[in-house]
């Protein structure tokens, strides 16, 4: 429809029920011809066969190894049900991506990860003593002279108003029972 001209309901119900879509311009009519005319469907230039793309679940760095490969501006990523959920580009993965890390019962570089160098550390809770760690901004940093970094986060879960679930505690008992040597050691608390 054109000059910016409005379907009325009839005409609109009656174009639902045909499955017909309904396209309203400002342009007049001529220019909206001549504008179909010179306008080509996506199929005609897409690229059909042997497509690149990424599934939720791929790790950044091994999409970065396809990337490197493949010259295209953005590839398509596909979920579970073979729908495609967005895209990502060259953009997103040079623009100053970084892992974020929490590091929790240590702050020693030796005792990190790999690739500490190019990763963001946001926190680090632990019961050692303070190390060799740097960082390129602040971080919240939390030390407790106890016999377990669990006991540190179990107090950060109350003092959130948050009660562990079953499976949590477990594993933060466990911890402390085994980071205390079965609450022996002469750090416990």
């Amino acid at each position: 429809i054109t000059g910016s001209h409005a379907p009325s309901t009839a005409i609109i119900e009656k174009a639902r029920e045909a499955n017909i879509s309904i396209i309203t311009t400002p342009h007049d009519s001529f220019t909206a011809s001549r504008l179909i005319i010179q306008s080509i469907p996506v199929g005609y230039v897409m690229i059909k066969d042997n497509l690149v793309t990424f599934s939720t679940d791929e790790l950044v760095e091994d999409v970065k190894k396809v990337m490197i490969d493949t010259r295209y501006r953005s590839y398509p990523v596909i979920g579970v049900n073979g729908k495609v959920l967005g895209a990502v580009s060259r953009y997103h993965l040079i623009s100053n991506y970084k892992k974020k890390i929490i590091q929790v019962d240590h702050n020693e570089r030796s005792q990190s990860v790999d690739g500490l160098e190019e990763a963001e550390i946001l926190e680090i809770i632990d019961h050692h003593r303070v190390a060799d760690i740097q960082t390129s901004g602040p971080l919240y940093f939390r030390s407790e002279p106890i016999g377990s970094t669990s006991t540190i986060v179990g107090k950060c879960f109350f003092e959130n108003g948050i009660r562990p679930s079953r499976q949590a505690a477990g594993l933060l008992c466990g911890a402390i029972i085994s980071d205390t040597l079965l609450f022996r050691s002469p750090t416990c608390t």
